[in-house]
C-alpha cells in the first residue's frame, strides 16, 4: 500500500503496536507519514534498546 500514491505520505499521524522491532517497524510505517507528521510506535520493555540499536544502524 505504501507504494500507492493514495496512501504514500498522506497521514499526519501513523501508529503501530507490537508489529516488529524498531528498524523493521520504521520501514513499514514511515512511507505513510506526511512531511512534518508523527510516527508513534507503541513498544514493550525493550523499546529503549531497540531505539538505540536503530540509531546505531542509521550511523552506519
Amino acid at each position: 500500500m505504501a507504494r500507492k500514491e493514495d496512501y504514500r505520505e498522506k497521514f499526519d499521524i501513523v501508529t503501530a503496536r507490537a508489529v516488529a522491532n524498531m528498524m523493521v517497524l520504521t520501514e513499514y510505517c514511515m512511507p505513510y507519514v506526511k512531511v512534518g507528521g508523527k510516527f508513534i510506535a507503541l513498544k514493550g520493555p525493550s523499546a529503549y534498546e531497540e531505539v538505540e540499536e536503530a540509531k546505531m544502524q542509521l550511523v552506519l
